[in-house]
């Protein structure tokens, strides 16, 4: 996500104070992942952004901008392609384009993600300071903010009134 906005949002906004993140609910970025929860902080500070976390509640994934608009594009373009190399399933996928235009930009990222991390002991004690829980859907929707989180940004959260960056990603990359 760090790629994706330096790549393709900080151009188009590059005065943005906060970023919308849209995700599924299940997996590691589940809502209740602790482990997600802090990575979330990290990027926060890494992009020096309040980052506002929309997860769709279960079972309503299809409502994802992505999966209706790309992912029927992307099956479209593999459809009877053997993907036996990255590249070839990358550049198949940034050849996707459509008239009401949607255009792909992909990157093979070749880092190593580490399997079955646990969140660190004091970030349980922590993380109120830096998580905030919307009062409309908090289950699902929270305010990440790496400086630390004020019960302003909760008003915030259901005005709108400030800058938005919108990234739609979630397992995606954008």
């Amino acid at each position: 996500m760090a790629l994706a906005r330096e790549k393709c949002f900080r151009p188009l906004d590059p005065d943005a104070t906060e970023a919308l993140l849209l995700f599924d609910c299940g997996g590691a970025n589940a809502a209740r992942s602790l482990r997600f929860k802090e990575d979330l902080i990290a990027l926060s500070e890494r992009l020096d952004v309040r980052l506002r976390i929309a997860h769709y509640p279960p079972y309503t994934s299809n409502w994802n901008p992505i999966e209706q608009r790309l992912f029927s594009q992307v099956e479209h373009r593999w459809n009877g392609v053997i993907l036996n190399f990255p590249e070839k399933a990358l550049r198949a996928v940034e050849k996707i384009s459509t008239r009401s235009g949607l255009r792909v930009t992909a990157r093979i990222l070749d880092k190593v993600y580490e399997l079955g991390r646990k969140c660190s002991d004091t970030f349980r004690e922590i993380r109120d300071q830096f998580i905030r829980h919307d009062p409309v859907l908090g289950d699902w929707n929270i305010i990440v903010d790496a400086n630390g989180v004020t019960g302003k940004y909760v008003k915030l959260f259901c005005t709108f009134t400030k800058r938005t960056l919108f990234l739609f990603a979630g397992n995606y990359i954008c």
